[in-house]
């Protein structure tokens, strides 16, 4: 294997790895990680499992708030909130910021 073809697999490794711990964070199913990436013995998978908790361990630490139109969403954004979740059938939209950052 020659220095371009070990650099090519190391970023697609860390694609991987990127794309896998990711996966793990946003469906918390190690059944499907292990499915997308293909592990035969889902130990192998819990790796990816045990990073994404690890990474993104802060989720419980939010503050959330709901906008009903566009203004209210406006001054949430202001104030440092982030968009996480469209349209409910009340209209209301979720936002949400870390509580540190909470006035």
């Amino acid at each position: 294997m020659n220095q371009s073809q070990r650099y090519q697999f190391r970023q697609k490794r860390t694609l991987d790895i990127q794309g896998a711990t990711l996966e793990a964070h946003r469906t918390k199913d190690p059944f499907a990680v292990q499915a997308i990436l293909r592990h035969r013995n889902i130990a192998n998978t819990m790796k990816y499992i045990h990073l994404a908790r690890l990474l993104f361990s802060d989720d419980q630490n939010y503050i959330s708030r709901v906008a009903t139109n566009a203004k209210e969403a406006c001054l949430l954004v202001d104030a440092g909130f982030e968009y996480v979740t469209g349209e409910y059938d009340d209209g209301g939209k979720i936002f949400r910021k870390p509580k540190e950052y909470v006035d």
